[in-house]
């Protein structure tokens, strides 16, 4: 019997057989129930209408139909963005979540949000949530669902990633084989020490771990400018930076706070770092000489994903501009968001496209790398890159789980390519786009 490709599938268990309305202008008259498996292992049956939906489109799923090897029609995919328990009804960016749901509608792929306490043992179905609206603040309403197919780790920090329930429910989808992408968050030090061996290894700069007064000092004397920051850092909170020769400049930058001290004698400058390190681990790192804009510096935010084929490509790239009296380009520390081509066209105007070739495959080459030496999947990554003043790239970091980008294009581009990359992990076909209910 053959099955539509695509289609609507209406969320009502206490009807059975289950309907589903398909998107081809093709009319299908079958009436016998049709025996189907919902996303991982979900037992159901389901009935093809050929009328069109019309009413309460938020209780219809968008789902891809395929045959599997062994000739049972399975319908989905259906992808959980796993987050935490932390926030009511969940933690994490729901505004991001809401985007990623509503692009899945218009790819013919059920997205939904899930929680260790949705979680049901033994279960072929789980409690997730789905979205109830978007605007103006995106509201959520818990349904039954199947058991995801594929699973896109939003878990929003490190010490959740690292607690029991975020850990059990991540053991317990290991053990279905149910794919993850996105594992984790990045260690800055242990990133450095796998990427240093590499053919990465000309665009990093000299990195150590904050050890101790004679390791600093080395650095210091070969690099005139240092900068500390914690391993397990974001937005640039924490971050120390030293240059001179004596006197010895000391900048500090937390959330609220920007501090610029004078010190004579670097056993000062050692101690005053000490005192506001205090037990965290940090990394020394060589100060790079960025170019700037308007007089002052920048640096690159480049977005890397996977695409419908699991190949690496560059889904966007921007540029943060230094606040005045930052340490970093961090938005948070008062850096700003300009465009890419207007910066590189004052800055560097006859060597634009050849530096944005550069970027393009500076940033794939690390992609590839940073999977190959975490043994991990992954399906993004951003990467902060600098440029400086010769036009030399050099990779700072990279975050395993990206903030979004604002320019419209980008984030439609890196919308699908989540869910192009969770379609190719769950084996259905490549998306086509569904028709709105």
């Amino acid at each position: 019997m053959q099955i539509p490709e695509v289609g609507w599938l209406e969320l009502k268990y206490s009807s059975s057989p289950l309907r589903f309305f398909p998107t081809e202008g093709k009319r299908y008259h079958h009436t016998t129930p049709i025996d189907v498996t919902l996303g991982k292992n979900f037992p159901s049956s389901i009935q093809i209408q050929s009328k069109p939906v019309h009413q309460f489109p938020f209780h219809y799923l968008p789902v891809h139909s395929k045959k599997t090897p062994q000739g049972n029609v399975q319908l989905g995919p259906f992808v959980a963005i796993l987050t935490s328990d932390s926030r009511i009804p969940f933690a994490g960016n729901h505004r991001n979540f809401a985007d990623l749901i509503q692009m899945g509608k218009r790819m013919g792929v059920t997205v939904y949000v899930l929680t260790p306490k949705g979680i049901l043992n033994g279960k072929p179905y789980v409690k997730g949530y789905l979205l109830q609206q978007s605007k103006p603040t995106p509201t959520f309403r818990k349904e039954i669902l199947p058991l995801p197919n594929v699973i896109y780790n939003r878990v929003p920090n490190r010490s959740e990633e690292q607690s029991y329930p975020i850990v059990h429910t991540i053991e317990y989808f290991n053990h279905k084989n149910i794919p993850i992408f996105n594992p984790g968050f990045f260690n800055k030090w242990s990133l450095f020490r796998a990427l240093s061996p590499t053919e990465c290894r000309s665009n990093l700069p000299a990195t150590e771990k904050f050890a101790g007064y004679t390791s600093f000092r080395q650095m210091l004397i070969k690099h005139n400018e240092l900068i500390l920051k914690p391993v397990d850092g974001k937005a640039g909170i924490g971050m120390i930076k030293v240059e001179g020769k004596g006197p010895f400049i000391l900048y500090y930058q937390t959330k609220t706070l920007k501090q610029r001290i004078v010190l004579p004698r670097l056993e000062q400058v050692y101690q005053q770092i000490k005192k506001r390190v205090g037990e965290q681990n940090y990394l020394i790192q060589q100060g790079i000489s960025l170019a700037t804009y308007q007089g002052r510096p920048f640096d690159i935010r480049m977005l890397i994903q996977k695409d419908s084929t699991a190949e690496w490509q560059v889904s966007g790239i921007g540029v943060r501009i230094a606040g005045q009296t930052a340490i970093s380009t961090h938005v948070p520390m008062g850096g700003r968001i300009e465009s890419f081509q207007r910066v590189l066209s004052a800055t560097f105007p006859n060597k634009k496209n050849l530096l944005q070739h550069k970027l393009t495959q500076l940033g794939i080459k690390f992609a590839k790398e940073i999977e190959k030496q975490t043994g991990a999947r992954h399906g993004e990554m951003s990467m902060d890159i600098g440029i400086d003043k010769q036009g030399r790239l050099w990779f700072f970091e990279a975050n395993a789980k990206p903030q979004k980008f604002d320019e419209p294009t980008i984030r439609k581009t890196s919308l699908q390519r989540i869910l192009e990359y969770a379609l190719y992990l769950s084996d259905f076909q490549p998306y086509r786009k569904v028709k709105k209910a």
